[in-house]
């Protein structure tokens, strides 16, 4: 710690950016809250969990506040490693959930940790010659992410796989690379998800063209991506054989909830029956009646908003994005601003986690999004999704002490 003992850097950490701080106490709060009544009157023991959960994040938070940041930098690669080893792990221990290591009363999921272990390492990886981008860089970077999200793809669990990837893109974005190029270099990815329908990927084809024709790329390589491109958007129906039938009915469902109302639908619509509920102020804090009769599915973990929705109304749910909007200002003013690329690659993709989980479970809630099964950090139940939103917190905190070191 540069010969400050931990108390001095601590202090420096926490007031380096006092909004932030409260902003992000105030979500913590806000979820403690919010556990007390979604497990009020019927399961006490979920919000004590919670607490306790809380409890076990704060020395990770205090960890990542005060850790020095080369260490990160040095270490990050074991780190993402051993994820990588516990996500096989958890494929090869069998039963019926491949989402969770159990050490006796100990649970913990390994999909959160790469998260965390991912938004360190990239960066790692695309920081080796500051203020240069290469190929050699992008294409092992982008190996290491598709390796992530396909262990966690097979266990099965599509919607974090994709918040994994979506996290890399990100970070990957603040590479430095010029518009277009990173647009070339996405746009297979943008294949497989346009191909499904027909009219929205001939107008991808068409700017891919113009995209490709505007940057001046030599001849072979206009033509490997064109191919590239048409192979990757015919994979489309192998891809959708391969998902399970239950991730296909979400995705239906998501399109027509009322397709199946009373099986995969069920989610979305009570869930929107919820939060409509609640009307301009709600039914009031602990009087949830759509929650107490338990018509909002997992209404502690990933249905959260409903009961916010449900009985504190417009004017909570507001609130409460707008709270979460300003904490993510905050988070990408920090990413921004850091000198080192290093740095300011972390905090894109510590931004990215937050908005991305933010954006998709509140999305799902109103039934703007499929039901994905994505938590919201420092609200959602969730124990490992918990103390990892708490580390990189801290982490952030960090960056925001050292802003101003070429890391």
């Amino acid at each position: 710690m540069n010969g400050k003992n931990f108390f001095s850097v601590l202090k420096e950490s926490l007031t380096s950016d006092k909004n932030l701080l409260i902003s992000g106490i105030a979500l913590i709060l806000f979820g403690v809250a919010t556990q007390f009544t979604a497990n009020h009157p019927d399961a006490p023991v979920y919000f004590k969990k919670h607490l306790l959960y809380i409890a076990i994040g704060i020395p990770f938070f205090l960890f990542f506040a005060t850790v020095e940041l080369k260490f990160i930098l040095r270490y990050s690669m074991i780190l993402h490693i051993i994820s990588i080893i516990l996500l096989i792990i958890v494929l090869l221990s069998g039963g019926k959930v491949h989402r969770w290591i159990y050490l006796g009363k100990i649970q913990f999921q390994p999909s959160e940790i790469a998260k965390l272990t991912l938004i360190v390492f990239i960066p790692r990886l695309l920081s080796r010659k500051p203020g240069i981008y290469t190929l050699r860089d992008s294409v092992v970077s982008f190996l290491i992410a598709g390796i992530t999200a396909g262990l966690v793809l097979i266990e099965p669990d599509f919607g974090t796989a994709v918040i994994i990837f979506l996290i890399f893109m990100g970070i990957y974005s603040g590479y430095g690379l010029p518009p277009s190029t990173f647009f070339l270099i996405i746009s297979p990815l943008l294949s497989v998800i346009f191909s499904f329908h027909i009219i929205t990927y001939t107008v991808f084809f068409v700017l891919l063209i113009v995209v490709i024709l505007a940057s001046k790329k030599k001849f072979i390589l206009t033509i490997i991506l064109l191919l590239l491109n048409i192979g990757v958007g015919l994979t489309t129906p192998v891809l959708w054989s391969m998902l399970k039938p239950y991730q296909k009915a979400r995705l239906l469902v998501f399109l027509n909830p009322y397709k199946d109302p009373t099986g995969s639908g069920w989610h979305i619509i009570q869930s929107k029956i919820s939060i409509g509920s609640g009307g301009f102020l709600g039914k009031g804090y602990l009087k949830g009646q759509l929650k107490m009769l338990k018509f909002i599915p997992m209404k502690n973990t990933d249905f959260v908003f409903s009961v916010i929705g449900e009985e504190l109304g417009f004017i909570g749910t507001f609130l409460l994005i707008a709270l979460y909007a300003y904490f993510l200002i905050r988070v990408l003013d920090v990413a921004l601003k850091s000198r080192g690329r290093f740095t300011r690659l972390i905090g894109l993709g510590i931004f990215f986690y937050f908005f991305l989980h933010f954006v998709v479970n509140v999305g799902m809630c109103l039934g703007l999004l499929p039901v994905v099964g994505l938590p919201l950090p420092f609200l959602s139940y969730g124990g490992t999704n918990l103390v990892i939103s708490l580390s990189l917190f801290g982490l952030l905190l960090n960056l925001k002490r050292n802003q101003y070191e070429y890391i």
